[in-house]
């Protein structure tokens, strides 16, 4: 007699077939196949390892409902399908992991704040608006966070020559943009502040108090690694602002010539002008 045969899927972890045939199938008379071997010409055909193919789901839900205050009533939403729940997850866990960054930048944008101020807080003595002083130091950076392909598409919108020193050393270019930022974006109109920001780095002949402040303050700032005659500098920075600005500049030319990195020009005119300045 011939029996039409019936087609029975089996799915679960390998190590445990064996006992699920023995208790439950050996009874039958059947003929076990592994599936994958079976099906092994048909595309994207995998085992199925593991026990629970909602765990990793679950758990995530388990975590967000441990984030909701525990004096609040939580009523099951029974309404949605699997695919629905599903779905919630997935979108609950890419808002989460966000939020999670947005709060890591946060932290990290608030030591660096953190940072500025206690360089700036000393300086507080000298005859400075120091409300000043703290937003160029604020600002001062604001265009650093951007890619050398940003900054080089933000010199083209402000109208920024690229000619010279900045082609060598695109690092430079931070501080050229600086100051549009400072004042289109974060609407700073104080020309003073703009520029104490201008000359952040390279320096200008005829540096005003603030401008030298910010300028002292970016390079020896908390989280600036410790490099040859950095801690005579942040001494010299509350004793006299000319021959601090002087060091640094000598310093820095001396890096840039050692490791055979362009100079600006504006770095070298204006140290001689402190040099000079100080011998007379």
């Amino acid at each position: 007699m011939i029996v039409k045969m019936r087609f029975l899927n089996i799915s679960g972890p390998r190590d445990d077939i064996d006992r699920v045939c023995e208790k439950y199938l050996s009874k039958y008379e059947m003929q076990i196949e592994n599936a994958v071997t079976e099906l092994k010409t048909t595309e994207n055909i995998m085992p199925f390892v593991e026990v629970n193919p909602y765990r990793d789901p679950l758990a995530k839900a388990e975590q967000f409902a441990q984030l909701l205050p525990e004096d609040r009533e939580i009523r099951a939403d029974l309404s949605g399908s699997k695919d629905d729940m599903l779905a919630l997850i997935r979108d609950l866990n890419h808002d989460y992991l966000e939020l999670v960054e947005d709060r890591e930048r946060l932290k990290l944008k608030k030591e660096e704040l953190l940072g500025k101020e206690n360089v700036l807080k000393p300086f507080s003595a000298l005859k400075v608006d120091v409300h000043k002083a703290y937003r160029a130091g604020l600002l001062h950076d604001c265009a650093k966070g951007f890619s050398m392909e940003e900054q080089r598409a933000l010199c083209k919108r402000y109208n920024i020559s690229l000619e010279g020193t900045l082609t060598k050393s695109p690092q430079l270019m931070h501080q050229e943009i600086a100051p549009f930022l400072a004042s289109d974006e974060y609407k700073e109109q104080d020309s003073e502040v703009l520029s104490a920001i201008a000359c952040h780095t390279t320096g200008k002949i005829g540096m005003t108090p603030l401008e030298q402040i910010v300028f002292i303050s970016d390079y020896m700032e908390p989280n600036r690694k410790m490099i040859p005659g950095l801690s005579k500098v942040r001494k010299l920075a509350f004793e006299d602002l000319a021959k601090c600005t002087k060091t640094i500049l000598k310093n820095t030319i001396e890096y840039l010539t050692e490791c055979g990195q362009e100079i600006d020009e504006r770095t070298v005119e204006t140290y001689k002008y402190y040099r000079d300045k100080k011998e007379n």
